[in-house]
């Protein structure tokens, strides 16, 4: 939960405490839990982050 926490942080420039929030209203939005939307937000970024098929 901490890394996604952290790349909204970045993502948005927001404090801590505001990125975790935003998660918790996807999840909420999304029907997830909290560890559930986390862990979709890191499988996204790992996977716009992977090298292009050549």
């Amino acid at each position: 939960m901490a890394i996604a926490v952290g790349v909204v942080m970045h993502r948005h420039s927001l404090p801590r405490a505001v990125a975790l929030e935003r998660l918790r209203r996807l999840a909420t939005h999304h029907g997830r839990s909290l560890e559930a939307e986390c862990e979709q937000l890191l499988a996204a970024v790992e996977l716009l982050s992977a090298p292009a098929a050549p």
